[in-house]
């Protein structure tokens, strides 16, 4: 028996529209399932599509989203209200297309953990200047200093990275994107400080100085660094699967919200 599960954003209208899903999908015999879902349906925003990939983040290449948006930002959110009944009516009789999405993984040295990101990873210190030295893919980059750094996926690059100046990427292409927050650049020391699109096979391995008083910040979440030696950033072995029953227009989609 295919399984579900309904994430909503807990408002009025998202509580309808689960309601309506669990039960025209009682109907069809599925079964609804918060432990092992084939399929999410994401009732709300961008933040609560960020809430599902991270509350299923190591179940991700099992499952498929599919968003309603009833948020403020649905950049990743492919149905309104008044879509929902046919939206189920396709979900019941066709198969989808599968779109994959790349997501970040960040290895804390010293910590033992693994962390992961569905748009960026951010490396922040806002109190005192972070001094670090960048490798990419084991090579010797360069010595930053300033505010942080930001380490992007295509859909992510829409996000914060937009806001640092950084290019948005083509729909489909896996790339990674790191660009510089607030750098210090003088007489005596200077960084690349343009933003720079990277393979997506890329590893990133940051060493500071100290990371007291700096946080990492991952997608909606944040940590503190302080017992943290050390990181390495890279695309991990998970996928974010959205099933989509429309044509896709990421243009158009872009245009819309921006």
């Amino acid at each position: 028996m295919p399984t579900y599960s309904v994430i909503i954003r807990g408002d009025e209208n998202s509580l309808n529209i689960k309601d309506k899903i669990e039960t025209r999908l009682s109907k069809a015999g599925y079964l609804y399932n918060e432990e092992e879902p084939e399929t999410i349906f994401v009732v709300g925003g961008d933040g609560t599509f960020l809430k599902a990939i991270h509350q299923y983040a190591e179940q991700l290449n099992e499952i498929q989203f599919i968003g309603i948006h009833t948020g403020t930002l649905g950049f990743m959110c492919d149905y309104q209200i008044e879509d929902v009944d046919e939206l189920l009516e396709m979900f019941i009789h066709q198969q989808p297309r599968i779109f994959n999405y790349s997501v970040l993984q960040v290895e804390l040295e010293n910590l033992n953990k693994t962390i992961y990101a569905f748009n960026e990873i951010r490396i922040e210190n806002i109190i005192n200047t972070l001094t670090m030295d960048l490798w990419i893919n084991d090579e010797y980059f360069e010595k930053f200093k300033g505010t942080g750094i930001c380490l992007c996926t295509q859909i992510g690059s829409t996000a914060v990275n937009r806001s640092l100046g950084g290019a948005v990427i083509q729909h489909g292409l896996p790339l990674l994107e790191l660009s510089e927050i607030a750098g210090v650049h003088h007489w005596k020391h200077r960084s690349l400080r343009s933003s720079l699109i990277l393979k997506e096979d890329a590893v990133i391995r940051v060493k500071p100085e100290t990371f007291n008083n700096t946080f990492l910040c991952y997608d909606h979440e944040s940590m503190q660094l302080d017992h943290c030696t050390g990181c390495t950033i890279k695309n991990s072995p998970y996928q974010v699967r959205i099933a989509r029953y429309k044509q896709y227009s990421y243009l158009k989609r872009l245009k819309n919200v921006f």
